[in-house]
Parts: structure tokens; sequence; C-alpha cells
């Protein structure tokens, strides 16, 4: 299993990728972050503080598929607009991601 340094010198690859489809799926959802950063977590692949507007992505990202990261960074997007994991929250996902149970199952 690849160590955390391993990630940490990955991170400008995955920054790259961010910086090209964070503001696309901004752009198609109308849902905009005031920051973004990447960090090595063990438990979760996005977090994302809405009063501030804040996003943040797992550096493990770097080694998926890159519809992995589109929808992680739709994840956490409408996390800004929604809270929690219910209803409005999986009828957004759907409007804009239609397959996204599909690639949430890539995730587990």
């Amino acid at each position: 299993r690849p160590t955390k340094d391993y990630y940490v010198r990955r991170k400008p690859e995955l920054d790259a990728k961010i910086k090209i489809l964070l503001p696309k799926w901004e752009e198609i959802t109308g849902l905009k972050s005031s920051s973004w950063h990447t960090r090595y977590m063990t438990s979760r692949w996005g977090s994302c503080i809405p009063a501030k507007g804040r996003v943040c992505f797992n550096l493990q990202l770097v080694d998926k598929p890159e519809e992995c990261l589109e929808y992680v960074i739709l994840h956490e997007l409408i996390h800004l607009k929604c809270s929690g994991h219910g209803d409005d929250f999986k009828n957004e996902l759907y409007r804009f991601m239609p397959n996204w149970k599909e690639i949430s199952n890539m995730l587990k």
C-alpha cells in the first residue's frame, strides 16, 4: 500500500487536475467554492465547510480514475447547498451525474 509520502509527492498532479475540473463543475452547477485544498485523509474522499465555502480533497484521489475525482468534486460542491446526504442532496447528484452511484461504488 502506498505511503503518505507517496501521495504528498503526487500532490502537484492532483492539484493540476482539480484546477481544471473544479471550475468546470462550478460552472455546471452554479455552485462556487471560496477555496479548496488537498490533504492526505484516511477515512474520507473529501470534506466541505459550507459556512466558509471551503472544500478539501483527499490526496489518494490521484490514483483513482478521473470520473471518481469529478464525482467527489460534485459531491462536495453540492454540500455547499445541501447539508447531509438526504433526498435533496441525492436529487442534485442525480441531476448533474445520473451514474453517481456506480462511480461512488468505485471508491469503496
